[in-house]
């Protein structure tokens, strides 16, 4: 036991000296109260226990990086697998691995490590921030031990301060060192271009090739896919360079990428990685404008390219959108393209890049366009002058949707943290009940092996709980059985008031079972006015996708394919917009045109315009009117708006196909198009005269600097220069960082820019009182985990190691000898109150009653008569009153005439104690005493 706060032990004089002054009543009240005060004063001291010790906490931590050698995750599982296999009852171990970020692979409580599950990036390695996780999954006060599997190189963040925090905890770091062999490295160490020329400039790219050995080479470089130099060349150790000379030709962005390989089979590379650079050259001036359409003979382009505006036709079903490939235009046009086509990913570049760098977007309608194309609720519509909703005016009849939902165990997979793609199914199924009508009719059913009914049908105003119902559907086993799921659903709809009636069968394009007789219920489906669209989560070349496709053909329905459960909330939203309300609206008409067409053309363009059809849209409150629809409708045929930094151009007409015909003949058609065209495209900014802005590429960032003139007679505006900046790869969703500058001498204002991996990273500078200046992309030439050159991993492992007193691991299997143990103190000041409390309940019994001095009392009597009845004593005599001593006795008495007396020594002791009072006589007088101490 030890006392935790001894200094309250000082009150135990005065309570001595206070207990020897003061009178006792009784020697049981005495020690109950003194028991008490000596409870309370160790409760004061804070008396715990130290019971046997407790085993610690082992953290592993893996790196993850691209900087660790081919196979380290399989010599890392080997690791963890050896150190689990060792470990004894009541140890604990957790593992976490890290590159980008650092997650935890497996819990203390969870059983053993089976692999690593999480996606932790590679183009950094955040040591700091590992160490930093790993400390706080080891409690305060508790001992632990962190075993470190890295090649010790780092980014974002020094680790030796979290080194230290680790070293005043007790808390030693063991490292093992796996990192590539450096010897024979061949890498490109730099390159050096200009971050943006004007077109028709000349300039001179500048390589710095760098090898350990003498070898040969063979060299290639590209711009934008094509080569524009190559050949072999003989390296000496050391750096060697290479210049090459290019001309800027149109304004744009030029990709260009040098790799270089060792001719010599026998000097493999360790880091060939580092051996391929990329760098990018912006061409300034008026870019052209991408065109992204379904129809290869464009009539948009064509009045675009007559109107002098250089458009770029894509036509493609697949399109890699990135911030690369968007720099390269002043503008995107959008002309009846599903959404799909752009994919979740494309659309949010696409918003990022209009609202962050300026530039401009164009959409024409037609029915593969807004609501009909899959754009409600999509990333792009915020950005749009016009909404997509659908409204319950404009309904010219009630209808009735069963859901089909699969929920096989493959929904189960997680797509987001804390999110699977159940969850998104789920949201999707929400969002078409959001969509219908009160009178409109809905019903869901979950399907694996058999279907499941989750909301009855019934009209949308009876059903105010299907919500709830609809988000807690799980996934389940086994996979989904069609033919089930298609007869539970007609089964439903069999009942259904409303004369259309649509089946959305939402199903995994690679694990749809068991499709049965599906063509006859199919065929009957027809007869009863019941439709049936498929959703396929996956790709149109799965194994179940033609299935599905020929259930949608057979049922009258669409078919969507998406591998991107993000995308399944338009795909669900396109199908019940189609069912529910055809928003393009097919009857020739007249547009009438409004003032706000001088904010588009800066022309006279006339009163009005044939117009063959529309999408059916509403304007936003914010947005600009060009032209309006002269039916019932009113609705907008040309809306324009700023989005942020871009401008952003809705025309609902159709440019493309059967409805154009009335547009196209229009004499003005061209000069309209051409100018919303150059509309979006905006203006090119400069800077004021005496302003430069220059980038650098620096190991891990990018250094923007603004150079003021140093002659100038006016400063700045009252507010520091800020930049907003835009990283993203192909595929991935774009972030926005929003970084100040700041005063680096008395003209020159600088700001870093964090690069990480083989991003594209695109800059906007905010100067106040001016127009925003958008800078050419930049990117690093590779990952700076591949840039091994003059970084000595192990001496940053040994250097952690010294300063938490670790060691280099060369022996796993003792690791948990050194894991440091702690005895466990467990505070029982509560313990001890309570028995004070106890205790006082006891004395204020005693004082009240004297219960317990009585009960002891009697308690001793009792047990001092049995001791005493416990000897051994003499025979009892029998005689027989009226008789002599040795009569007999005669047959004629009765056993009634015979009495039992003791022996004349019984009575001898008896005439002794007859004075003595008995416990009857002790207990009256107690009770006399106490009624004495009451008065």
């Amino acid at each position: 036991m030890i006392l935790q706060q001894p200094i309250w032990l000082i009150l135990l004089v005065p309570l001595s000296l206070s207990f020897w002054l003061w009178r006792r009543h009784s020697l049981l009240l005495f020690l109950l109260r003194l028991s008490i005060l000596f409870l309370t004063v160790l409760a004061m001291c804070q008396l715990a226990l130290i019971l046997p010790s407790r085993d610690g906490t082992l953290v592993i931590i893996a790196d993850r990086s691209l900087s660790m050698p081919a196979g380290s995750n399989r010599q890392q599982r080997e690791c963890i697998e050896l150190i689990q296999n060792v470990q004894k009852p009541g140890n604990s171990s957790v593992v976490i691995s890290f590159a980008e970020t650092a997650t935890v692979e497996k819990t203390g409580q969870a059983g053993r490590f089976t692999g690593f599950i999480t996606t932790v990036g590679g183009d950094q390695s955040r040591l700091a921030e590992a160490l930093e996780k790993a400390l706080s999954l080891i409690p305060h006060e508790s001992p632990g031990r962190i075993l470190l599997l890295s090649d010790g190189l780092w980014t974002n963040g020094d680790p030796e301060p979290v080194a230290l925090k680790a070293a005043l905890r007790n808390i030693a770091l063991d490292f093992r060192c796996l990192q590539r062999f450096s010897g024979n490295e061949l890498a490109i160490a730099r390159v050096e271009a200009p971050r943006s020329v004007d077109p028709g400039e000349y300039y001179t790219i500048t390589a710095w090739i760098d090898t350990g050995v003498s070898q040969d080479i063979e060299f290639e470089l590209e711009r934008n896919n094509v080569v524009l130099a190559g050949g072999e060349r003989s390296l000496s150790p050391g750096m060697n360079r290479f210049m090459f000379r290019d001309k800027a030709d149109k304004a744009g962005t030029y990709s260009y990428s040098l790799r270089v390989h060792s001719t010599d089979q026998s000097m493999p590379d360790p880091v060939p990685e580092n051996n391929t650079a990329k760098f990018l050259v912006g061409i300034t001036g008026h870019k052209p404008v991408l065109c992204f359409t379904s129809s290869p003979d464009s009539t948009l382009v064509s009045l675009l390219e007559a109107g002098k505006i250089e458009t770029i036709l894509w036509t493609q079903q697949s399109w890699q959108c990135s911030l690369e490939e968007l720099s390269k235009y002043s503008g995107i046009v959008i002309e009846n393209v599903p959404a799909a086509r752009l994919g979740q990913r494309g659309m949010e570049t696409v918003s990022s890049w209009v609202k962050d760098t300026g530039a401009g977007l164009l959409m024409t309608g037609g029915k593969g366009a807004y609501a009909l194309g899959g754009y409600f609720r999509s990333p792009l519509e915020p950005i749009l002058p016009v909404s997509m909703e659908l409204r319950q005016e404009h309904r010219k009849f009630s209808l009735a949707i069963v859901v089909a939902l699969d929920r096989s165990g493959s929904m189960a997979a997680p797509v987001d943290p804390g999110r699977t793609k159940m969850d998104l199914a789920n949201i999707s199924t929400a969002q078409v009940l959001d969509l219908l009508g009160p009178r409109d009719e809905f019903s869901v059913i979950a399907v694996d092996s058999s279907p499941h009914l989750i909301v009855p049908l019934s009209k949308v105003e009876e059903i105010p709980q299907a919500q709830a119902a609809i988000m807690h559907i799980g996934a389940m086993g086994g996979g989904i059985f069609i033919y089930e799921a298609l007869t539970a659903a007609v089964k439903t709809l069999v009942s259904a008031m409303a004369g259309t009636r649509h089946i959305i069968l939402f199903a995994d394009a690679a694990d749809a079972e068991q499709p049965g007789k599906y063509k006859e219920l199919l065929l009957e489906c027809q007869g009863a006015n019941i439709t049936v669209s498929v959703i396929g989560l996956g790709l149109p070349t799965d194994r179940d996708a033609d299935l599905l496709r020929d259930i949608a053909a057979r049922g009258g329905g669409q078919c969507f394919f998406t591998n991107d459960p993000h995308e399944l909330p338009q795909l669900f939203a396109q199908d019940t917009f189609v069912l529910a309300r055809n928003t393009f609206i097919e009857e020739p008409l007249t547009a009438k045109i409004t003032t706000g067409m001088s904010l588009v053309s800066g022309q006279t363009m006339g009163k009005s315009f044939p117009l063959g059809g529309y999408n059916l849209c509403y304007l936003r409150p914010e947005a600009h009117l060009a032209a309006v629809s002269t039916d019932d409708y009113q609705a907008p045929i040309i809306a324009a708006w700023q989005a942020e930094l871009g401008r952003v151009l809705c025309y609902t007409g159709e440019l493309d196909g059967q409805f154009e015909n009335s547009i196209i003949h229009w004499n003005k058609v061209g000069t309209l198009l051409s100018s919303a065209t150059r509309w979006i495209k905006g203006e090119v900014n400069q800077l004021p005269g005496g302003m430069v802005l220059t980038q650098e590429i620096s190991p891990g960032y990018n250094l923007i600097r603004l150079h003021l003139d140093p002659e100038r007679t006016t400063d700045l505006p009252s507010g520091s220069p800020s930049i907003t900046t835009l990283h993203g790869l192909p595929g991935a969703r774009p972030q926005r960082i929003k970084t100040a500058m700041t005063w680096e001498t008395a003209d020159l204002l600088k700001a870093e820019i964090p690069l990480a991996g083989s991003d594209t990273s695109l800059s906007t500078v905010h100067i106040p009182g001016m127009t925003p200046i958008a800078l050419a992309p930049v990117c690093l030439p590779y990952s700076p985990e591949y840039n091994l050159k003059g970084r000595n991993g192990r001496h940053i492992l040994e250097k952690l190691a010294r300063i938490t007193a670790g060691k280099e691991r060369l022996n796993l299997a003792g690791m948990w000898d050194d894991v440091p143990r702690k005895p466990r103190i467990i505070p029982i000041s509560h313990w001890l109150l309570l028995g004070c409390i106890i205790l006082f309940l006891f004395e204020i019994l005693e004082r009240r009653t004297g219960i317990i001095s009585r009960l002891l009392s009697h308690g001793a009597v009792v047990s001092a008569t049995l001791k005493m009845a416990g000897k051994k004593r003499k025979p009892i005599e029998t005689r027989i009153i009226g008789k002599e001593k040795g009569s007999p006795l005669t047959p004629e008495k009765s056993a009634a005439e015979m009495v039992t007396s003791p022996p004349p020594q019984a009575e001898k002791e008896k005439s002794k104690t007859a004075g003595t009072p008995g416990i009857i006589d002790a207990l009256q007088e107690s009770k006399k005493r106490m009624k004495k101490r009451q008065q």
